[in-house]
């Protein structure tokens, strides 16, 4: 590791090989490392309930014309915001999507529709990793 100007070593940078690639920080990455494949994992948090996992367990949502949509597939451009698929967090999230989606204002009626007629009312997150400390 290299050492700072007054001889101190940074606690947060990573040297995985010396003077080719460097990670900083606990998520942030070299834009073409492949390295960060194998030590960074993709991680988002809930907007209901605040809890940090995988994409895999939750739902991406995106503006498009100023209206929320579900992004099922998540490949929509623009800002996301990720949610569990359960009544109970996007019941929490619709209230600050707006703000999450740097959108105002913002139709979230088909969210709640939405969460309304096909999602499941508690959560069940048995075999779920989550990330928080």
């Amino acid at each position: 590791m290299r050492k700072r100007p007054g001889g101190a070593l940074p606690s947060d940078e990573i040297d995985i090989q010396p003077d080719s690639v460097r990670l900083t920080g606990p998520h942030r990455h070299a834009s073409a490392s492949r390295a960060c494949l194998r030590y960074c994992r993709r991680i988002r948090t809930c907007l209901g309930c605040r809890a940090r996992t995988e994409p895999a367990h939750l739902v991406r949502i995106v503006a498009q014309d100023s209206v929320a949509v579900v992004d099922l597939d998540q490949r929509l451009p623009g800002r996301g915001a990720w949610v569990h698929p359960t009544q109970q967090c996007v019941e929490r999230a619709v209230r600050s999507l707006p703000r999450a989606l740097r959108q105002k204002p913002l139709d979230t009626s088909p969210i709640a529709r939405w969460a309304q007629d096909g999602l499941e009312p508690s959560p069940d997150r048995r075999n779920e990793t989550h990330m928080d400390n």
